[in-house]
């Protein structure tokens, strides 16, 4: 083998390297939940946003897709129209501090999700979040990368968490980084195959 042949292949195999992706997931179930038990639902906006709003649309939308394709006979109120409904009943901020208070302590406020699940007029409140994003841009001897973290979860109005699923994706560039709706998809792939039916 000549060295401009070993020099293409070399080239070769560091592209296929730097162009992998990588992803893990962790979900939880709650035994009693079946998707065709849930009448309706609110799909929130996704919180500590750190994609476009493009972005954040799509993954909700995906997840509103999903669900709706388990249990076509769900009612489901998406983001804008919850937020708007939130707004009108002066829900806001307690509605912060419950996505605030939830992402550091993992106890639900319950009388916070009656309010909001009541204002709604739906069953289940499912969140949005991402947990880290995580970019590297190219350096000397170091490939640049995207990493994100997402997190969906589904509560009842009582506080009851009817399901939770974590999601990681990481892509790895070569000259320079990924497009971050290519990783924030591989993440939501990753969570929707786990929804449970």
């Amino acid at each position: 083998m000549n060295k401009k042949m070993i020099a293409i292949l070399a080239i070769s195999a560091t592209t296929v390297v730097a162009g992998c992706a990588t992803s893990k997931v962790d979900s939880y179930s709650n035994p009693a939940y079946s998707s065709s038990k849930v009448n309706s639902a609110a799909v929130m906006p996704i919180s500590n946003q750190r994609i476009n709003a493009g972005q954040a649309l799509e993954t909700n939308r995906r997840i509103i897709s999903a669900l709706q394709l388990r249990n076509p006979q769900m009612k489901i109120v998406a983001g804008p129209d919850a937020i708007a409904t939130i707004n009108d009943k002066d829900l806001v901020d307690p509605w912060n501090n419950f996505i605030v208070s939830y992402s550091q302590t993992g106890l639900p406020n319950t009388k916070t999700l009656k309010s909001i699940t009541d204002a709604l007029g739906v069953d289940t409140v499912v969140v949005g979040t991402i947990v880290r994003v995580r970019e590297q841009d190219a350096a000397a001897y170091v490939y640049p990368f995207i990493e994100i973290s997402l997190r969906y979860t589904m509560f009842d109005k009582n506080g009851t968490i009817l399901w939770e699923i974590s999601s990681s994706a990481k892509q790895d560039g070569y000259l320079s980084k990924p497009p971050m709706e290519e990783v924030v998809s591989s993440a939501m792939d990753s969570i929707i195959a786990q929804l449970p039916k």
